[in-house]
């Protein structure tokens, strides 16, 4: 199989961005797109099996080597994978632009049981291109599995 850390991808092209889509050039330029790392802070796991903490999850975006202003053209939301055909969104997360992270807290009332965390990244005006990487430690579950589960849940978010 994969490695745990495998970097899921949902598409193989390359999106044009605004401005771009007359250049013939913008499909056939470098394209670099992962979510580099994801960190838990503060865990505390209750007696019933709630989670809470701080998520972060580190996101690269570039074209051509140009960075992508990653506050504006991309989305990150947390998932947690409960089986490889289920995951549950548990945050849309913010971008901090001074750390150059994405962060979210997970409160005790989100009522998260915590199995396997994942950082969904997504372009937000193509979620054809999204990338995801999974904790390494706790996930049990091959990688490509939780793809389909992923693009039924944005085709549900779309709606």
């Amino acid at each position: 199989g994969i490695s745990l850390s495998a970097r899921l991808t949902g598409t193989t092209g390359v999106p044009c961005f605004d401005g771009e889509q007359f250049a013939v050039q913008c499909a056939y330029s470098r394209w670099s797109f992962q979510v580099l790392d994801i960190k838990l802070e503060n865990k505390v796991t209750t007696s019933a099996g709630i989670t809470k903490g701080k998520v972060y999850c580190t996101v690269e975006a570039n074209k051509y080597d140009l960075d992508i202003d990653l506050q504006n053209e991309v989305e990150v939301v947390l998932l947690n994978v409960k089986e490889e055909d289920e995951v549950e969104l548990v945050a849309d997360m913010k971008y901090k632009r001074k750390m150059n992270v994405f962060m979210t807290k997970i409160k005790t009332k989100q009522q998260i049981k915590h199995r396997c965390f994942a950082c969904l990244a997504l372009l937000r005006h193509n979620s054809e291109f999204f990338t995801v990487k999974t904790e390494d430690e706790s996930c049990k579950v091959e990688p490509s599995s939780i793809l389909s589960a992923i693009r039924s849940l944005l085709q549900n978010k779309e709606k």
